[in-house]
């Protein structure tokens, strides 16, 4: 069987540690986009979009996939504060799952293969050890709203990917665990 050649990737959340790193990797091999809300960055050859997922009157994520009609996106975009979700409900409502549904969808329009970046918070904890298949069991609102992204991602197509995460960390001037380190 031939493999495609992947000639385009839309990164969304690129000024952030996972967002940025994925651009460094890709920009030698294809065509990368990028969208940031807050942190500009500059990276020479790279495309960037200035897009507010928090703001549904303004968010044209819609619009700029299916303008750029990449193979890949990738969705970085998360809110990191486990803490500030339980406090801000809607808000969270908002980035985890009614933005991935504007960008699932778009990447169906667009038969874009969507990478979506999630949370090892869509289980309890109380297991450890979690493979892909056990059983969903978020204990706050952060982990709720994430597997409800999950859903809606593989709901939108069989091509779709999830990604769970645990702790990221690293170097990057977004980088909020490794900060939040050196403050203490």
């Amino acid at each position: 069987m031939e493999r495609k050649t992947l000639k385009s990737i839309l990164v969304i959340g690129g000024s952030g540690l996972v967002g940025n790193s994925l651009i460094k990797l890709a920009s030698d091999d294809m065509k990368v986009f990028f969208t940031f809300c807050n942190s500009p960055t500059e990276i020479p050859n790279v495309k960037s979009f200035h897009i507010d997922l928090l703001d549904e009157k303004k968010s044209s994520i819609s619009d700029l996939i299916k303008s750029l009609s990449p193979d890949v996106v990738v969705n970085t975009a998360a809110l990191q504060s486990v803490d500030y979700c339980e406090l801000n409900n809607q808000v969270a409502d908002r980035l985890h799952v009614e933005s991935t549904k504007e960008i699932s969808d778009a990447c169906a329009d667009s038969s874009s293969k969507l990478i979506h970046f999630s949370s090892n918070f869509v289980f309890d904890g109380k297991k450890g050890s979690y493979k892909e298949d056990d059983l969903c069991n978020p204990i706050s609102y952060y982990g709720k709203t994430r597997l409800e992204a999950e859903k809606i991602v593989l709901d939108s197509s069989s091509n779709n990917v999830i990604l769970r995460t645990t702790v990221i960390y690293g170097w990057n001037k977004n980088s909020k665990f490794p900060n939040f380190v050196l403050e203490r």
